[in-house]
């Protein structure tokens, strides 16, 4: 059965630390793979996907789950039911269940149950399971010199469908000011179940007046040690307008500011130079899921130079996601994705690809490691393929 399903949820599948491997599925259009015209829809293609997954980790869920933010809809001795919604509209339910160790006079030993469930495609549920100590509270005698505490060895547990996909570990550190007690920051690490290797890092930092900062890492693990292989770093900020923005900053510097996170969405790309390059205005349909996508493309001096409509759709169809890219001139990109420890890796009926990102390049190789291509996007939108061992050939998508 095939059931439309949002982009949310394909990126949250991603982040969470899912290796999907897909087969099977036609990826582009027929003809040589390795073409210009191929390879720059599939770079295409992925560059958007990448700026998907980086915007969907700039949830703020696990601060506002922590500090207790939302509605709470029931109440006992010792569970509690609380409803968040996301910016993108998703509402996510929390039940907390509390273990009180057999001591109900000292609440510093009481454990909690979290449960956080939420769909990420129509019908198909994500439940994250943590179970971590009681917030504290400011009268307990556990604060440090700096008015710290923190608890570590929170253990995490991802499932879809019931089905157990990541598991992983967190701590925090709290603040306490005056009577008011709050999230300082947070680690978490995450790791996909049957998969060796990759280690999810997220390290979120509040300040005092409750902006976020949030670096996600992911992380090779050598006989050598851990290596971070590329990152993301999401900074909250107060705007000239007394609004608050958020900017995600890559790790070759370029950056992007979400301007708007609710429907529609709207966020502007620049390079790391500060130059406008692209702005993006995302409207989704709630029935169906599907985004439409009115991109505006900018040159190095500020001028609109071109502006394109796409579309985005998403189905899940057994154990299988299918991208689908459509732009305004009816060309199709179809696609699978693997999160891959230096990018993605791409699966065509047997012809695998391998995508990275080396500033605004896309580098494309076969399954082998051998270089197909470097594509680059020109200022006027078009595409340019550079072939290791023949003329470059520019493209219009």
């Amino acid at each position: 059965m095939k059931r439309i399903i949002t982009i949310v949820g394909i990126l949250i599948v991603v982040l969470g630390g899912i290796a999907l491997v897909f087969t099977g599925c036609q990826l582009l259009p027929g003809g040589n793979p390795t073409s210009a015209k191929n390879l720059a829809l599939l770079a295409s293609g992925m560059l958007d996907y990448r700026d998907e997954t980086a915007i969907a980790a700039s949830s703020k869920l696990d601060v506002d789950d922590l500090d207790g933010k939302g509605v709470l809809t029931s109440k006992s001795l010792t569970t509690k039911t609380r409803t968040i919604t996301r910016d993108d509209g998703t509402v996510v339910t929390i039940v907390e269940v509390i273990d009180d160790k057999n001591t109900p006079s000292d609440p510093t030993d009481d454990m909690v149950t979290v449960t956080r469930s939420y769909d990420i495609w129509g019908g198909n549920e994500k439940e994250e399971k943590i179970v971590r100590p009681l917030k504290p509270k400011s009268s307990w005698d556990v604060w440090d010199a700096n008015n710290q505490y923190e608890q570590t060895g929170i253990t995490i547990e991802s499932f879809i469908n019931n089905v157990k996909v990541s598991t992983g570990t967190m701590d925090i550190t709290w603040r306490k000011s005056g009577d008011q007690v709050s999230v300082a920051k947070i680690v978490k690490e995450t790791q996909a179940v049957g998969r060796n290797g990759a280690i999810n890092r997220v390290v979120i930092e509040v300040d005092e007046n409750g902006l976020q900062k949030k670096t996600r890492y992911r992380i090779k693990v050598t006989g050598e040690g851990e290596v971070v292989v590329h990152s993301f770093t999401y900074e909250e900020y107060i705007g000239d307008d007394g609004n608050t923005y958020m900017k995600i900053i890559r790790d070759d510097g370029s950056y992007a500011i979400v301007i708007s996170k609710k429907n529609p969405r709207i966020v502007e790309y620049y390079t790391g130079e500060g130059i406008l390059r692209m702005k993006v205005t995302e409207t989704r349909d709630s029935t169906t899921g599907d985004l439409s996508v009115v991109k505006e493309i900018y040159d190095n001096e500020g001028n609109l130079v071109r502006t394109r409509n796409l579309t985005f759709s998403f189905e899940f169809v057994g154990d299988t996601v299918i991208v689908t890219k459509t732009f305004d001139n009816g060309r199709k990109v179809v696609m699978t994705v693997e999160e891959s420890d230096n990018g993605f890796t791409v699966n065509r009926n047997g012809f695998v690809y391998n995508v990275a990102f080396q500033g605004s390049d896309i580098v494309i190789s076969d399954e082998k490691g051998n270089l197909i291509a470097t594509v680059k996007i020109n200022e006027d939108g078009t595409w340019t393929v550079v072939y290791p061992d023949k003329e470059p050939e520019t493209v219009t998508l």
